[in-house]
């Protein structure tokens, strides 16, 4: 039985496929192929898959047709199969856990290491997927990004937060804003920061919103969104508040990601995987950073 491995450009091709299979069925006027996806996070647990890891995964599943791996420029892999044997899917998700839930659970529920997509009905969720991959631009990004650089908006966004941020002053503890779009990295970060009140935003839009309501004293703010990047999160927020306390997180140190952090004066930059030792000190130097304007 074939077996493919797509290791260069993984993200392009399989949003190619999923645009070729919707362009073959609409031409058609046939269903979508029973086709189906497992996405396994291996970049969220610190792990580069190898030959072995790759071997592995394929002999889970030896009744799969068509069967696919794609391995994503963060360490991703996306499972592909159509159709074949009804616990294909069963077996893989037991052999994965069987064989990765010790390390899986040094950094995240078992549950939220494994996504689960079909051509059917799930592809819009694995296009999404792929393009936050592929960093690509949405209509709505780009409506988005207009109002970020909208001086006007800019404006009126700063005379509200001047207005606001003395709420600030009557916390005994900071508030945190966590900018992160994956749900088990939003649980370790309310997990470490559990003694701290912390509101959630998921997206770039959100993030603005959030942090006009709720007025924070701190974000961890991630880089790689699925709307607009972080770095044009915490250019807006600088422009509005001249107190904003930002700090970047990714899981890639590029060097144009620190570079913009530090143009955009952001106070840190931490990597990913999260760890508890550095959000805590990320947290004391905040403490610090306060005592010396008083």
């Amino acid at each position: 039985m074939s077996f493919s491995v797509i290791d260069k450009n993984a993200e392009d091709m399989l949003y190619a496929l999923l645009i070729a299979e919707e362009q073959k069925a609409s031409m058609t006027q046939n269903k979508l192929p029973n086709m189906h996806f497992l996405q396994c996070n291996f970049f969220h647990i610190a792990h580069t898959p190898e030959a072995n890891d790759l071997e592995y995964l394929h002999e889970l599943m030896p009744n799969a047709e068509e069967p696919a791996l794609y391995i994503c420029s963060d360490g991703d892999v996306i499972i592909k199969w159509v159709d074949g044997e009804a616990d294909i899917l069963d077996s893989l998700k037991h052999g994965i856990i069987e064989k990765y839930g010790k390390s899986i659970q040094k950094y995240m529920n078992i549950k939220d290491f494994l996504n689960e997509y079909d051509l059917i009905e799930g592809r819009g969720k694995l296009k999404a997927e792929c393009s936050k991959k592929l960093k690509r631009q949405t209509k709505h990004a780009k409506e988005l990004s207009k109002y970020f650089k909208d001086e006007r908006i800019i404006t009126t966004f700063a005379k509200t937060m001047r207005l606001i941020t003395m709420q600030r002053s009557f916390r005994s503890k900071p508030h945190i804003l966590i900018v992160e779009d994956q749900i088990f990295s939003q649980k370790l970060l309310t997990t470490i920061l559990k003694d701290y009140t912390c509101h959630i935003a998921a997206t770039s839009g959100d993030a603005i919103l959030k942090y006009m309501e709720k007025c924070p004293d701190i974000v961890f703010l991630d880089v790689e969104l699925p709307d607009l990047s972080g770095h044009s999160v915490a250019k807006f927020i600088k422009k509005i508040d001249d107190d904003a306390y930002v700090v970047m997180v990714t899981g890639n140190q590029y060097e144009a990601d620190i570079k913009a952090a530090k143009e955009n004066k952001v106070k840190g930059f931490i990597a990913k995987p999260y760890k508890k030792e550095t959000i805590l000190n990320s947290i004391e130097q905040y403490y610090k950073a306060k005592k010396r304007k008083k």
